[in-house]
Formats: structure tokens, C-alpha cells, sequence
């Protein structure tokens, strides 16, 4: 019985470990979050519009670029305001 109990708290802790790491995974950002986020540092916006967004990237298709903004909104990158209009998070 003991060993049982030991086993449990190991795997416990293990499983703890995992979805911390895995809750570390989500903060990092892709290439093309990255790009958008240091054009609104450069322009000094905090909030920026879909149409901002489709803008600095110019070259992608408008519905990547709403996929972008809702992966980065789930990510807690980014927050959405109202439909089309958004806030850029300070990074701690």
C-alpha cells in the first residue's frame, strides 16, 4: 500500500510538471506574432484595428492575418476589445 501511495505522488507530481510546462509552451510567440507586435512598438500603439494589422502585413491574406490575431488573443498576447479592434498586452 505504501508503494502504491508513493507511485501516486510521483505521477502526481509528474502530471503537475508536464502542464506547467506545458502552460510555459503557450507564452512563447511565432515569427509573424513577433513581427506584428514590434511594428506597433515602432509606431507606439497600444490598440490597433484588424485593418492596422492587414496592413503591416500586406502580403498575407486577410484571413490568415484574423487567424494570427485569434491565436495571439488565446495566447494572452493580445486582447480583443470589440470585433476588429484590439489591445496590445505589455510584455512583463
Amino acid at each position: 500500500m505504501f508503494l502504491q501511495n508513493v507511485y501516486l505522488i510521483l505521477f502526481l507530481q509528474f502530471k503537475c510538471e508536464v502542464k506547467a510546462h506545458n502552460e510555459d509552451m503557450n507564452k512563447n510567440i511565432s515569427y509573424r506574432s513577433s513581427q506584428l507586435l514590434n511594428a506597433l512598438v515602432a509606431q507606439k500603439r497600444d490598440f490597433f484595428t484588424l485593418t492596422d494589422a492587414v496592413t503591416i502585413f500586406a502580403d498575407k491574406d486577410y484571413s490568415t492575418i484574423r487567424k494570427l490575431l485569434s491565436d495571439m488573443t488565446k495566447r494572452g498576447v493580445i486582447m480583443r476589445i470589440k470585433e476588429g479592434l484590439y489591445h496590445r498586452i505589455p510584455y512583463e
